[in-house]
C-alpha cells in the first residue's frame, strides 16, 4: 500500500531545507578565489646613514601568496621589530576592507635579501601590494613610495623624506609618493638642490591608502592619467632649458592645471609657487639640524684627532677650512628655530680653524676655543630641552 505526505509536512520539510542546506546557486555566484593574483611587487624606498648624511635608495619588495593554512603572513628572512610591527598593521589595515582574508597566506621578500632591515616607512607599500593580490589591478613597475600605515588605513610620516626622493629619482623611478605629513621635505629638497628635481620625478601626497593605491595602480582615473601626462610634458620641454624655461605663462597655466587634476602633485604645486615666488625660504627643522651637524662633523674628526705636541697636517687644515665654508653656505636656509645652535656651530668651526691653523696657538687661541666648545654644549642643551623643536623632530618637520 502507498502512503502519501500529508500537504503540511511537505510544505514543513521544503520550508526546513530552504534554511538549513547549503543553496548551490549562491556557491555559484561567488567572486572565485580570495586571491586573484599569485604575486605582486612595489618599488618602496630605504635610506642609509653614511659619513655624508643619508643617501636614499628604490627596492623592490616583492609579496607571494603561498597555499592557504601555511604560518601567518611574514618575511622571509629575519627583519627589525619595527618593521614586523608595520607589517601586521598593514595586514589589519587591509582586512579592514577584506573581512574574508585571515592574513595567513603571504610571504613577503625584498631585491636586497641580504642585508639587515628594519624601520616601519615600507608599511604602506605593503598594504598596497596585499590589495593588488585581492583586487586584481596591476602596479606600476616605475612608481615608488615610503610611508607607514596604521590600521585605519592612513599612511604616515617617516624620516629623511628628501634623500628618499633623491634616491628613488636616482634609481629610475617617474614617480614618488610620500606621506603627506613630510611635504616639507620636498620643501628641503628644493632648497637645498634648486627646483631641478621637482622635474626629474613626479611627487605625490598620500593621506590613505587609497590615495597610494590610486597613484600606484596601471588603470588610473583619466583625471590622474591626464595630470601625468601633461607633467611629462613639461619635463620634456624643461630637459632643454630647465625648470627656468618655464616661467611663462602658459607652462603657468599648465601647472595649474595639473594641480586642479590631481591636488596632491606636490612637484607641480611646488613648482608653480617657486616660479610664482613663493617657494620655501628655510628649511625644516629637521633638515636644518641635519645639514649643521653633517657640514660641521669633519670639524670634530680632526679635533678630535689632534694631541698635544702633534703636528698638524694639510689634511686636516683642509678639512676644518671646507666644514667652516659648508656651514656658511647654507648660514640663509637655516631655520630661524635652531638659529642660535647654528651661530654657536659656525663659531665653534671658527676657533677650531683658528687653532689648528696657528703653528703656535697661545694661550688666547685655547681659551677661545673651549669657550666655543663649551657654549656649543649649551646650545645643545637647549635644543634637547625645547619642546617645541621636540615635537617637531619627531614630526620630521
Amino acid at each position: 500500500m502507498t502512503r502519501t505526505i500529508p500537504i503540511f509536512l511537505a510544505i514543513f520539510f521544503l520550508t526546513l531545507s530552504a534554511a538549513v542546506l547549503p543553496r548551490p546557486a549562491l556557491a555559484e555566484e561567488s567572486t572565485g578565489p580570495l586571491f586573484l593574483q599569485r604575486q605582486a611587487s612595489i618599488q618602496g624606498i630605504v635610506v642609509t646613514e653614511t659619513s655624508a648624511g643619508m643617501i636614499g635608495k628604490a627596492v623592490d619588495i616583492i609579496v607571494t601568496v603561498t597555499p592557504q593554512g601555511n604560518p601567518e603572513t611574514r618575511f622571509e628572512r629575519k627583519v627589525g621589530e619595527q618593521m614586523t610591527t608595520s607589517l601586521n598593521e598593514a595586514v589589519r589595515a587591509v582586512q579592514v576592507l577584506h573581512h574574508d582574508w585571515d592574513g595567513k597566506q603571504l610571504r613577503v621578500s625584498f631585491e636586497d635579501k641580504y642585508s639587515a632591515k628594519d624601520g616601519g616607512s615600507a608599511g604602506s607599500a605593503y598594504a598596497v601590494c596585499f590589495r593588488s593580490l585581492l583586487e586584481d589591478f596591476a602596479i606600476d613597475p616605475d612608481y615608488a613610495m615610503t610611508g607607514d600605515i596604521t590600521v585605519d588605513q592612513r599612511v604616515r610620516q617617516i624620516g629623511g623624506v628628501a634623500a628618499k626622493i633623491k634616491g628613488a629619482t636616482v634609481d629610475g623611478a617617474k614617480i614618488v609618493g610620500i606621506p603627506a605629513e613630510n611635504v616639507d621635505g620636498l620643501n628641503d629638497l628644493i632648497i637645498l638642490d634648486t627646483p631641478q628635481p621637482l622635474l626629474e620625478t613626479q611627487v605625490f601626497t598620500l593621506e590613505t591608502l587609497d590615495d597610494a593605491v590610486a597613484l600606484a595602480r596601471t588603470d588610473r582615473d583619466p583625471d590622474l592619467a591626464m595630470a601625468l601626462n601633461l607633467f611629462a610634458d613639461l619635463q620634456e620641454t624643461a630637459s632643454r632649458g630647465g625648470y627656468r624655461s618655464l616661467r611663462n605663462q602658459e607652462s603657468k597655466d599648465t601647472l595649474s592645471l595639473i594641480v586642479e587634476l590631481a591636488p596632491n602633485h606636490a612637484s607641480a604645486q611646488a613648482l608653480l609657487d617657486y616660479i610664482n615666488k613663493q617657494g620655501p625660504r628655510h628649511l625644516s627643522v629637521t633638515a636644518s639640524l641635519n645639514e649643521i651637524l653633517t657640514r660641521a662633523q669633519p670639524a670634530f674628526f680632526v679635533m678630535n684627532q689632534v694631541r698635544p705636541g702633534t703636528p698638524i697636517t694639510d689634511e686636516q687644515k683642509r678639512l676644518i677650512k671646507e666644514a667652516q665654508n659648508d656651514l656658511r653656505e647654507i648660514r640663509s636656509q637655516i631655520n630661524p628655530d635652531v638659529h642660535d645652535f647654528n651661530r654657536a656651530m659656525n663659531s665653534y668651526v671658527s676657533s677650531a680653524k683658528v687653532l689648528i691653523t696657528n703653528r703656535r696657538a697661545g694661550n688666547r687661541h685655547i681659551e677661545h676655543y673651549n669657550k666655543s666648545l663649551a657654549n656649543l654644549e649649551t646650545a645643545y642643551q637647549a635644543v634637547s630641552e625645547d619642546a617645541k623643536m621636540l615635537e617637531a623632530l619627531i614630526r620630521g618637520e
